[in-house]
């Protein structure tokens, strides 16, 4: 039997056979016990790892036990869609830095009737 090192293992989907949330949870122990020289309190960053630790396992309980998932997809948690949206805001219309919230909402329809009547990539309508 071939050994692969961890980070090999940690490269696939969290499903409940992987190794995924023994790993998270011994970092978060690792990251609770973090003591730092000549620090007055907590450090945001270790805080904001911690954070996002117990999230995803939290997320991870809920999901496999309440609603069937069977993995979730851990690289769509970002705000790229969310900021690539806002760009497409900010990019229509005159007001674009300082939105009133009707110029802000008429953008938002406009972008996303935009979006739902975008022909597919692949298809042969012009």
């Amino acid at each position: 039997m071939t050994s692969f090192p961890l980070y090999v293992s940690l490269l696939i989907a969290i499903t409940s056979e992987c190794i995924h949330l023994e790993f998270l949870s011994s970092c978060l122990d690792l990251f609770s016990k973090l003591t730092f020289v000549n620090s007055k309190g907590t450090i945001p960053c270790v805080e904001g790892w911690k954070l996002s630790m117990s999230s995803l396992m939290a997320l991870w309980n809920e999901c496999h036990c309440n609603s069937n998932i069977s993995f979730p997809l851990t690289n769509r948690f970002n705000q790229d869609c969310l900021e690539n949206l806002f760009a497409i805001i900010r990019q229509s219309g005159i007001c674009r830095d300082n939105p009133t919230p009707d110029q802000f909402s008429s953008a938002l329809s406009h972008a996303m009737v935009n979006v739902l009547l975008r022909p597919p990539p692949n298809s042969n309508c012009a």
